[in-house]
């Protein structure tokens, strides 16, 4: 009688692994990086959710069903996907953080043409139109000059020669030297705290250390999270 019992129990487990399907992958940043520390889950019945150290993840599930994959850091969601299993096997879903283009248009945003009163205007005859259009193209110009200056004064933080060498500037030293203090991981707007410096050069300047490979930035809502390589 026992034995039956338990080739009853083979039998279902044998029968419920034959009909399951496997979803697995990684996850990644746009640098195709892997995102360490994640916590990756799947609407199945039951839900089922892992912490993955390494970026990657796997799960059983019935197939002919559609699930959503989820992925969080520090309580944030950095990438959600739909997959729908028609079938049985093993399927390779990998997932990807989006990036945020948000620094981008702060530093577009800052470029952006004076808006001028139309008071000025009122009242003007032909000669005083014509002194306040030079005086717009001045100020325009100005302001163009104004800030390819500070674009070029941010981008030179770390590009900076000396004796034919490449020297990292003090303000390069002083965002590594903040985050090895702080452990390695740090938010961007945290990191302004400790800098006498814009938004936008800020963001310049930590584009320049990712792509010199110091660093890297994780998507976090509308902010990023810096980590230390």
């Amino acid at each position: 009688m026992r034995l039956l019992i338990l080739m009853g129990v083979m039998i279902m487990v044998l029968s419920a692994m034959a009909i399951a399907a496997e979803i697995h992958g990684s996850v990644y940043t746009p640098s195709l990086q892997k995102v360490r520390n994640v916590i990756v889950e799947i609407d199945s019945s039951p839900m089922q959710r892992l912490v993955s150290n390494t970026g990657e993840y796997s799960f059983k599930v019935s197939p002919e069903r559609e699930y959503t994959i989820t992925v969080w850091l520090k309580e944030e969601i950095i990438a959600k996907e739909i997959v729908s299993v028609d079938e049985e096997g093993s399927f390779v879903v990998d997932m990807f953080v989006l990036p945020d283009f948000a620094e981008e248009d702060l530093i577009l945003a800052e470029a952006d043409e004076p808006e001028l009163d139309e008071g000025l205007f009122e009242g003007a005859g032909r000669s005083e139109w014509v002194l306040v259009g030079i005086i717009v193209l001045v100020v325009i110009g100005a302001g163009a000059l104004l800030y390819k200056k500070n674009e070029k004064g941010a981008t030179t933080l770390v590009r900076e020669k000396i004796g034919g060498e490449e020297k990292v500037s003090p303000d390069v030293e002083g965002v590594l030297q903040v985050m090895k203090e702080q452990g390695g991981r740090i938010t961007q707007k945290e990191l302004r705290k400790y800098f006498p410096l814009s938004e936008a050069k800020v963001s310049l300047l930590l584009t320049e250390l990712e792509a010199k490979g110091k660093i890297e930035k994780i998507k976090k809502g509308r902010g990023n999270i810096i980590l230390l390589k």
